[in-house]
């Protein structure tokens, strides 16, 4: 409920074993832009979707950017997401929630939807500002039209980012952009083609190897079924823009567009990112079995003792109060499935949304799992979110007496595993 939401935040974890997080410790993180969203209602008595309607897009002439549900169905220019386990067969992906104006922050953080046309006048105000500020340090500069301010401090370097490359020219976090010189192996590094990262096959194909240091802010995102690149370039008050409704065999949108800036500025020595591509839309249908499933089989004790499962229903809550997770019975067991009573089947809905509903199968011992039996299934419901076996399994805490007080749940794999306590009537 996006009124628990400050409440969350203040739950979430601010040092681990090496001390505290603030001012030592970087982490990609969209939670915060919720937080600022929150503020922005407070300060402008307005709704955050009215306020960025009103102070940003309709001042920028952005009339394909949608912040509201109203804003998508009255349009006949929508690309939906899509993915595709096999070749030609596609699934498109339920987005009616999104843009999800009734939930304030995560509208901000990842809730809106735009187009090509106004993600380039964006990218032409976010240019023009910043270049103003730069040639008049006070700051007092009046662009007609132009509602943006204090884009050079937003896109200054702030966090120093590592670099994997023998060339070892500085990457930068700013606020919400990345700064990276051309040449560099970070470019890209927040997208969604991590695969071929991990396997450092990205340092063969870095461009502008031969041609002289460009600067490039920039940025990536990515949604279920859709990604986005978008690349700017101060020293020529150009951009590029992709945006894809793909998202299942690497990350389109990063790969267009470096091949478009590599066209665009001539970059030499050309390098033909077509093997890479290649590569990193084949890794993942190996990673599934191998990365995925195969570690989630090896860990499950079928083996073990099961208890009635009517024993487990119940809410259980966490993070004071602000995340529930609901143990309910699903009406039909699946077949072959070997539960103390063949009518008691359960699955969990993430807190009280009906659309979240998983079903859940016996793991081992006072644990039950909601993984995606296959491939497909996980592009279908958890891909690119979930991809550590461990977060699909929920840990059932019982007493003495035998009743099912708690959950342990790993929600995050950079995280320690949150606790939620059963609510008794």
């Amino acid at each position: 409920m996006e009124k628990d939401f400050v409440r969350f935040l203040k739950c979430l974890p601010t040092s681990n074993h090496e001390g505290q997080w603030f001012n030592s410790w970087w982490m990609y993180n969209n939670y915060t832009y919720g937080l600022v969203a929150k503020v922005v209602e407070v300060v402008s008595g307005q709704s955050y979707a009215e306020y960025i309607r009103d102070h940003i897009l309709k001042p920028l002439g952005m009339h394909a950017t949608a912040t509201g549900s109203n804003d998508v169905r009255e349009s006949n220019n929508v690309a939906y997401p899509y993915v595709c386990p096999s070749v030609g067969d596609y699934h498109m992906l339920p987005s009616k929630c999104w843009p999800c104006d009734d939930h304030t922050p995560i509208l901000a953080a990842m809730g809106m939807r735009s187009s090509i046309n106004d993600m380039l006048v964006w990218s032409k105000a976010v240019l023009e500002a910043e270049k103003q500020e730069t040639e008049d340090e006070s700051h007092s500069f009046s662009t007609e039209g132009n509602p943006l301010r204090q884009m050079k401090k937003v896109r200054q370097a702030y966090w120093t980012r590592p670099v994997d490359d023998s060339f070892q020219h500085e990457t930068t976090y700013c606020m919400g952009w990345l700064r990276v010189e051309i040449l560099s192996s970070s470019i890209g590094m927040l997208s969604c083609n991590t695969d071929t990262r991990k396997r450092r096959e990205h340092l063969k194909y870095i461009l502008g190897t031969k041609s002289d240091l460009m600067l490039t802010i920039c940025h990536n995102g990515v949604m279920n079924g859709s990604t986005a690149a978008l690349y700017t370039f101060p020293k020529t008050q150009s951009a590029v823009v992709v945006l894809s409704n793909g998202l299942h065999s690497g990350d389109a949108s990063d790969f267009r567009a470096q091949i478009l800036i590599q066209a665009l500025f001539n970059l030499q020595s050309y390098i033909d990112l077509l093997p890479l591509v290649r590569m990193e839309a084949e890794i993942p249908h190996q990673w599934y079995e191998t990365g995925f499933a195969s570690p989630w089989r090896q860990s499950q004790r079928l083996t073990d003792k099961e208890r009635r499962r009517e024993l487990y229903l119940g809410d259980y809550y966490g993070f004071d109060n602000s995340f529930c997770l609901s143990i309910v019975q699903r009406p039909d067991a699946r077949p072959n499935e070997n539960a103390p009573e063949a009518d008691i089947s359960l699955a969990v809905v993430f807190n009280g949304r009906a659309t979240s509903i998983c079903d859940l199968e016996f793991y081992k011992k006072d644990a039950y799992s909601f993984f995606p039996l296959s491939h497909e299934n996980h592009l279908l419901t958890m891909y690119p979110l979930w991809c550590d076996y461990r977060m699909t399994i929920l840990e059932f805490h019982v007493n003495e007496a035998e009743e099912v007080t708690g959950i342990r749940w790993l929600w995050d794999e950079d995280e320690e595993p949150a606790t939620f306590a059963k609510k008794f009537a």
